[in-house]
């Protein structure tokens, strides 16, 4: 009975082991979690969190998780939106502007938080459009 007992505790510390490393968490690196407490304090109320669905109305700030459109842009224009406000970039108000509260380093931490709701298609898209965007800066200036 006592070799059936320590089976049976090796077997389900096995299954536990197991099962903690299936999280649907990832863990988050150091800039992820500095973005995900910003995201609380400065995001969450207007474009909810991770399990947010998309207003089918299209009411409202729009979710950043894979049913929204945020991995669609690339990095340079979330960036400008978030600080500079939607006006600026859209003409159109919606999305106050955050600068003064938070600097690019925050909305790229922020970012790195959001990017760890999409799936893995949606994050390379969304690497691809601001790698484009990157190169497109280099050649400007050169």
């Amino acid at each position: 009975m006592k070799v059936y007992a320590r089976w049976m505790a090796g077997g389900l510390l096995a299954v536990a082991l197991a099962l903690s490393a299936c999280s649907s968490e990832p863990q988050l690196s150091a800039e992820a979690a500095r973005g995900q407490q910003l995201y609380k304090e400065n995001c969450l109320a207007c474009h909810g969190g991770k399990d947010r669905n998309a207003d089918p109305n299209g009411v409202g700030a729009p979710p950043h998780n894979g049913e929204g459109h945020t991995w669609h842009h690339p990095d340079q224009l979330l960036t400008v939106v978030t600080l500079k406000g939607s006006e600026v970039v859209y003409q159109q108000p919606g999305m106050p502007a955050f600068e003064g509260r938070l600097n690019e380093g925050d909305v790229q931490d922020i970012l790195a938080y959001l990017k760890t709701w999409w799936n893995a298609e949606q994050r390379a898209r969304q690497a691809a459009a601001t790698e484009q965007v990157r190169l497109q800066l280099l050649k400007q200036g050169s």
